[in-house]
């Protein structure tokens, strides 16, 4: 796997809660689709709370979400 630097982490915010962490990125990211929110995730390109995400995740209100895409 390819390690990202730091400065090339996006993060977000939660502002209302989602069932699922992919289904937070397709939502919260213009243009990107659920398929590719889950590639992401078990790609280990996103983490939750400083956490690696799984994409089963439940996002709550105020989660920070991080990503690399």
């Amino acid at each position: 796997m390819i390690q990202a630097k730091a400065e090339d982490w996006q993060r977000l915010l939660a502002e209302v809660d989602f069932a699922r962490a992919d289904l937070f990125l397709a939502h919260a990211i213009p243009g990107l689709s659920r398929a590719r929110a889950q590639k992401l995730i078990e790609n280990g390109f996103v983490q939750i709370n400083g956490k690696t995400a799984r994409l089963s995740q439940k996002i709550r209100v105020g989660t920070v979400v991080e990503f690399k895409i």
